[in-house]
């Protein structure tokens, strides 16, 4: 047997949130992470173990792993490899590090374009168009999302437990590792293990109050528009470098739209390097609920992106 590589190593490559929990591993959390590692040998141990929802891949192909003590073992042809751990939503990995026979040499993968996704339900569909983006891109991805969280704290339409009487936001829950029903005491973020993507993906806004007359009149959107301009400064002081987009809506009412519009306006104006995605003339299909994309619009949202994506490299990309 090798050496022992640890979660620590500076050829683990992160992708998403990640964090120490205190018991020698590290965790992932939001709705997809990953970590990468290459090796260049046939046979390589993982000392993890990992909840439902999590996938291994060697050289971007799905395998199968085999149970030893510590965790896993993946037995391949002898070569240059790349190996993948990607959880998926409900799923976590929890990982100590790596285990290699002594002829096997470990290395860090080259970086690829790394694009982080935001958002709520539409954003947290896996399969979904964030998965899909990626990959047409060829870009590594992750993803926090959580179905009906609103931006703000207070708004949105998930059920809540009992000892919480205001529903947060995703400006307050993007900064706490647990999901919002998990826990009464979140563990806040700390940004230890944080790769700065190339782009951040902002899709927010289908649970905040900005559907009607009246939201307008009752001064939602400009609570809406300030509080998410809080919300990117918040997140501008961990990802300096990241390109930030501002997604439009691609369902419900104009009102919804034009508050997005509005806010994503406000933010480009007081942050550099913001851009906002202009989605208003996408011909989405959207289900009977008249907010979910069906799966043809998803695969819609995916093309429309990657298409603006390509168009607009030096803005998007």
């Amino acid at each position: 047997m090798g050496s022992f590589l640890s979660f620590k190593n500076s050829n683990c490559k992160y992708s998403g949130v990640w964090q120490e929990n205190g018991e020698k591993e590290i965790v992932s959390y939001g709705t997809v992470a990953s970590v990468e590692i290459g090796f260049e040998g046939s046979v390589i141990y993982i000392q993890a173990h990992f909840d439902n929802g999590v996938c291994v891949y060697i050289d971007n192909e799905e395998t199968k792993t085999e149970e030893y003590r510590d965790g896993y073992v993946i037995r391949t042809t002898q070569g240059k490899h790349i190996l993948k751990i990607q959880s998926a939503p409900g799923g976590r990995i929890f990982l100590k590090g790596f285990l290699s026979e002594s002829d096997t040499v470990i290395f860090r993968t080259p970086d690829k374009r790394y694009i982080h996704f935001i958002g709520d339900s539409i954003t947290h569909a896996y399969p979904g168009f964030t998965s899909r983006c990626a990959n047409i891109l060829n870009a590594d991805y992750s993803c926090v999302a959580t179905c009906g969280m609103s931006l703000l704290d207070g708004w949105g339409w998930y059920q809540i437990p009992d000892w919480l009487t205001v529903r947060p936001g995703m400006e307050s829950m993007y900064f706490r590792l647990e999901d919002v029903n998990e826990t009464q005491n979140y563990t806040d973020y700390r940004f230890e293990y944080c790769r700065q993507p190339d782009v951040i993906m902002i899709f927010l806004g289908t649970n905040d109050y900005i559907n009607n007359e009246a939201d307008k009149k009752s001064g939602n959107f400009e609570k809406f528009a300030d509080n998410y301009l809080n919300f990117v400064k918040r997140l501008r002081q961990h990802y300096p470098n990241s390109k930030i987009v501002i997604m439009g809506s691609v369902s419900g009412s104009e009102y919804r739209s034009e508050a997005t519009r509005k806010a994503a306006e406000l933010i480009e104006k007081n942050l550099k390097n913001v851009y906002f995605m202009q989605t208003e003339d996408w011909k989405i299909d959207i289900c009977d609920d008249k907010t979910h994309p069906t799966v043809q619009g998803y695969e819609q949202i995916c093309l429309l992106y990657t298409s603006d994506a390509a168009d607009e490299r030096s803005s998007v990309d």
